[in-house]
């Protein structure tokens, strides 16, 4: 507002001082009744106006609260005539890029430092000296399990970084240097090889002497190995640090650095693969570099004096509590419990079970359901999170701006209580990756990255269509998440959390939007009518028909997902697929810590860019098949708690059951009484790249009758009872599930009549 404009409307009003209040909404909103307040002009552009914020302006200046709302999200008010708009601060977000890409670069070039010192301080490599302390992460391991592990510095890091392909690849990588590493995009998959394609970057000079060195370390380490037992915890712990049991004859013809970026942006990944004239693999390693954010945390020029303590609703601490408890399903840690062959191959059931001392949730109150189901009249963010806040900012007597990233719906309710001062809240948010800045009476709290925010923001009018349709239906059709992905951005976990609230069945249907098929659901988003009549006929659809955007989608799950393309060569066993990926697993959490790593020794023949050395094929096709199997929605009525299996998953938890492997203080998952039936279709889609190179995904849809209410398990229809019995007691077996009370006696051994069929869609 110009200077005429301004003195005007000071010299109109009765007062030139604003006292005004808003819990979290969007700024769209915030901005409409700042308006009636101050009796200003304001508007706030599309890039802004779903941003979430707070305030509280106790007779403050109007012209410093606007300047506080715009530095809290940076933006700059735009003035034109009369009116003033929110902007974006160009040169603020990308100030922000830039600090972000350089605290990237110098966190990737300490990692390297550190890596070069370690060589240089261990250096020639000693089988024994790594053996024995494999075998000390064995036995914590085996004493106290994954908690064994916690508080021992940097344990299994070191094991990585210390065997010969860790040893590899920090030469390498230093030789590298951090540029080429730093200048690799979120989300991208990178080759480096000794001969590169197109599609591969080029690896420094003295690799050939680097490799060299590598195999004859392995060769060492292998026979070391090979005088040990590899199964159980051992073959566990041996296999993630060492997959190969004995070198690959032949001679080094190409080595491959595979580098994988997450999403987040904050790890790298990096596997290594030798292969040999024959194209086989002879070698490999893996490891890790994570780069930790920095996080500002809280910024004072006043001097602090009493800490008071702050009162919150009775509501604000319900949706706490709730919010708390949310998990998207079973709640609690998580366990595995494997059974069948080794660790490498074979046969594996993987059964999830309730950690230890896991609480059982309580079931969301009908009136909760309904406020959690319309996130656009009930702003998720507007309760704990903002009440906190704006509590805290009463108890000081203090001006507030505070901008709020969806993620802190749930991590902040886990550490809210009754008895809260303001400095222990200003604390729960820093350790939430917000900064906390006061001067002036005045506090600010925001997201030490606030693009990190912008991109994970969860559109509420998005999140409301889809959540009501999915309370409706009881689960989230194919088609609604397909729409849904096309919007998403980054994973916050909002989502996930209110849907786990409503039912804790759409919230396993939602994993399907940020997990591996987040790509082929924008796929399926974009397949419209002329595309729908081929499915199931097996007829080919030309990928041009889906557009640029379908394309772009290919070549990303094609080149950058963890799960390539499948190849198909002459000499395969018959209906043999095998996927490559050089490191496969997924980052938890919010890109802290590292994956678990399993690598895949093979024929380097199927590396995705050294079989597609010029990017995708201006020919490329698509067929849809579509197959039907039973189901079964199974839900606790005590906890409302509810999740979506198939014959197979029901089976895996009835073996599970009497598992006396599984220690006594976890829980077993939930107590099932009700059975609601459902049909579950699954959609087949495989893209055609190249003769014998396939690219393929499976997406669920699943039916449920909404007249059908929960019955008993043997009211279900006998042939999925049937089929699960039998599933059962095939798992059972491979658990070595027995009675105690009797010799060659099995828990679950059922009559069944045999493993599940599909029948195609008609």
């Amino acid at each position: 507002m110009n200077a005429l404009v301004w003195a005007a409307f000071a010299a109109s009003s009765l007062t030139t001082t604003v006292s005004f209040e808003s819990k979290a909404q969007n700024l769209g909103r915030l901005s409409e009744e700042l308006a009636a307040q101050t009796g200003l002009k304001l508007k706030v552009s599309s890039e802004l106006s779903r941003e979430i914020v707070a305030v509280r302006f106790h007779e403050a200046d109007p012209e410093e609260a606007l300047a506080k709302v715009a530095e809290a999200v940076d933006g700059k008010w735009v003035e034109s005539g009369d009116t003033r708009t929110l902007m974006p601060d160009s040169e603020a977000w990308r100030a922000e890029t830039n600090r972000w890409q350089k605290e990237w670069r110098a966190g990737i070039k300490g990692r390297l430092d550190q890596w070069a010192d370690e060589l240089a301080k261990n250096g020639a490599f000693d089988a024994d000296k790594a053996y024995q302390e494999l075998s000390s992460a064995i036995s914590q391991f085996e004493a106290g399990g994954v908690q064994g592990m916690r508080g021992r510095g940097n344990t299994m890091q070191r094991l990585v970084t210390g065997n010969p392909g860790g040893r590899a690849i920090s030469k390498i990588a230093t030789s590298l240097g951090p540029d080429a590493l730093a200048g690799i995009r979120p989300g991208e998959r990178v080759v480096f090889s000794t001969s590169p394609t197109r599609m591969q970057r080029a690896l420094p000079g003295n690799s050939a002497t680097l490799v060299r060195d590598f195999l004859a370390e392995q060769r060492a380490w292998t026979t070391k190995l090979a005088s040990s037992p590899r199964d159980g915890i051992r073959g566990f712990f041996a296999g993630n640090i060492d997959s190969q049991n004995a070198l690959v004859n032949g001679t080094p013809a190409k080595t491959f650095l595979i580098v994988n970026r997450s999403e987040q942006g904050d790890n790298l990944t990096l596997s290594l693969v030798v292969a040999n004239d024959q194209g086989q693999a002879m070698a490999n390693g893996f490891s890790v570099i994570v780069v930790d954010r920095d996080q500002e945390g809280s910024q004072s020029d006043e001097k602090s004096g009493e800490d008071p303590q702050v009162e919150l609703s009775a509501e604000s601490l319900e949706a706490a509590k709730l919010f708390a408890t949310s998990s998207g399903g079973l709640g609690g840690p998580m366990q595995f419990a494997m059974g069948g062959g080794p660790v490498r191959g074979g046969n594996i059931d993987v059964v999830m079970v309730g950690g230890p001392a896991a609480t059982p949730r309580a079931k969301t109150p009908a009136a909760w359901i309904e406020k959690f189901a319309d996130p656009v009249a009930n702003e998720p963010l507007g309760w704990h999170v903002s009440d906190a806040l704006l509590g805290a900012a009463k108890s000081e007597n203090k001006n507030l701006v505070a901008y709020l990233p969806d993620h802190v719906a749930v991590s902040v309710a886990r550490a809210m209580n009754a008895n809260m001062t303001a400095g222990s809240i200003y604390a729960v948010f820093s350790a939430q990756g917000m900064k906390v800045s006061q001067g002036g009476g005045w506090t600010l709290v925001t997201p030490t990255w606030k693009s990190e925010a912008r991109d994970s923001r969860v559109d509420r009018g998005s999140l409301k269509a889809l959540l009501q349709a999915g309370r409706k239906a009881g689960t989230f059709r194919l088609g609604e998440l397909a729409n849904y992905a096309r919007k998403a951005g980054a994973d916050s976990g909002l989502d996930s959390a209110l849907s786990s609230l409503i039912d804790p069945a759409l919230a396993q249907d939602l994993r399907q939007v940020y997990g591996q098929n987040g790509e082929a659901l924008r796929f399926f988003g974009l397949l419209g009518p002329a595309h729908r009549p081929m499915f199931g006929t097996g007829k080919p659809l030309a990928l041009s028909s889906v557009g640029p955007q379908g394309s772009s989608i290919l070549y990303n799950m094609v080149f950058n997902s963890l799960g390539g393309p499948d190849i198909q060569r002459p000499n395969d066993a018959r209906e043999q697929r095998v996927e490559i990926q050089g490191v496969a697993g997924a980052m938890g959490g919010r890109g802290r810590g590292g994956p678990m790593m399993f690598q895949n020794m093979s024929d380097l023949t199927r590396e995705r860019t050294e079989i597609l050395p010029n990017g995708l094929p201006s020919m490329v096709s698509f067929k849809v098949d579509v197959q039907t199997q039973p189901g079964v929605k199974a839900i606790e009525s005590a906890t409302g708690v509810s999740r979506h299996m198939s014959a197979q998953q029901m089976a895996g938890m009835r073996a599970l059951a009497d598992n006396p492997n599984i220690p006594a203080n976890v829980r077993r998952g939930p107590q099932w009484d009700g059975y609601i039936p459902t049909t579950e279709t699954e959609y087949r889609i495989t893209w055609e790249i190249a003769p014998g190179i396939t690219m393929t995904r499976e997406l669920s849809d699943r039916n449920i009758d909404g007249n059908t209410g929960p019955v008993a398990y043997d009211k279900l229809p006998a042939a999925f009872q049937n089929q699960v019995a039998d599933l059962a007691a095939r798992m059972s077996e491979r658990m070595n599930n027995r009675r105690g009370d009797g010799p060659g006696e099995r828990r679950g051994r059922q009559p069944g009549a045999g493993r599940p069929t599909r029948t195609p869609v008609p």
